[in-house]
């Protein structure tokens, strides 16, 4: 929970400032003594339409239509050339989330089209313990 909370204060920072990452995945996430540090900002962008449109424009900005990011972490929108916004930061928060929890990605496949479609389509596995089996709750006494 540390480096998830972690992940999102600095996501808040970043989404404050009006700037989306749009390629968070586990090995952009680093650990410090300090805390969760975000890395790799080369696919960041402006979260305005306005200002990232004028950015492509002038051709300092991947094109329209472009597939860019990490299968797996994309969110759908991002896999469909729509608007992006914050939400599709957490997204790959929450993808990041699951694996950390689960041991595995929340979407898989064999190939990168694979990986998409099951971002499309499917969805992740339910997380689930034993029976009765809660770690999240107290014992009551």
């Amino acid at each position: 929970i540390p480096i998830a909370l972690g992940v999102l204060a600095a996501l808040t920072a970043l989404h404050a400032r009006g700037i989306l990452h749009r390629d968070l995945k586990p090995s952009n996430v680093f650990l410090t003594a300090h805390g969760v540090k975000l890395l790799d900002f080369g696919l960041a962008r402006p979260a305005d339409p306005a200002l990232a449109q004028s950015l492509r424009s002038s051709g300092n900005l991947t094109r329209s239509g472009m597939l860019i990011g990490t299968p797996g972490y994309m969110a759908p929108e991002q896999l469909t050339a729509e608007d992006l916004d914050a939400r599709t930061d957490l997204f790959a928060v929450g993808a990041i989330l699951f694996e950390m929890l689960a041991g595995r990605p929340a979407f898989v496949g064999h190939s990168f089209v694979e990986v998409l479609a099951a971002t499309l389509h499917e969805q992740p596995p339910a997380l689930t313990g034993s029976p009765g089996h809660r770690p999240w709750r107290q014992p009551i006494a």
